[in-house]
């Protein structure tokens, strides 16, 4: 499958070959527009990538800090059973 950076980077080369073939200063000048808007479209998908990257690794972070907190808690819970048991051998 083509990633949409891949497309603009193919559409920016064909540009890029529609300008050196241009006519004239009218048409180079649409060409340059275009490119121009080509490079912020290109920032925001970069942007948008990033984003969505950052909201998975949020995601992943939240579980393993649950997961952990659960953990942290049966360890205590296990500790604490111990200790009471041996407090019940000791004092018997």
């Amino acid at each position: 499958m083509t990633d949409t950076l891949d497309l603009i980077e193919e559409t920016r080369g064909n540009l890029r070959e529609a300008y050196k073939q241009a006519a004239n200063a009218q048409a180079k000048q649409k060409i340059k527009d275009s490119l121009n808007e080509l490079a912020d479209f290109q920032e925001q998908v970069i942007l948008q990538q990033f984003l969505d990257k950052a909201a998975e690794i949020q995601g992943l972070s939240d579980a393993l800090n649950k997961i952990i907190q659960d953990l942290q808690g049966k360890i205590s819970n296990f500790l604490l059973g111990n200790l009471s048991r041996i407090a019940e051998r000791t004092d018997g």
